[in-house]
């Protein structure tokens, strides 16, 4: 099965902020990827939420190795202060359902 990573980036620059929202897969294989968005969003001088109510799948191991790599988020400093990245998690981890083929 592919997981395909799929997120949204939203920027307010009235509040310093960006939410990343996930809404594919979020595996070990593409969790790098997610912490490269994460960076280069950083760059903006955005205070960073990521989103993970949304997503279709999320494994456990790519959620602590996300949890563990937050750190790696380079702290810009906004007003008032530096960078900081949250993140929110769903109660329940999503898995993928495997695909039905169509007759």
């Amino acid at each position: 099965m592919e997981h395909t990573l799929r997120v949204l980036v939203r920027i307010d620059t009235k509040t310093s902020s960006a939410c990343i929202e996930v809404r594919g897969c979020l595996v070990p294989e593409n969790c790098g990827d997610l912490v490269g968005i994460l960076r280069h969003t950083a760059l903006l001088g955005a205070h960073l939420i990521v989103n993970l109510s949304r997503a279709s799948h999320l494994d456990a191991l790519a959620l602590d190795e996300l949890l563990a790599r937050a750190d790696e988020v380079p702290s810009q400093p906004v007003a008032g202060g530096h960078t900081t990245v949250s993140v929110q998690i769903p109660e329940r981890l999503p898995v993928c359902l495997p695909r039905v083929p169509e007759h």
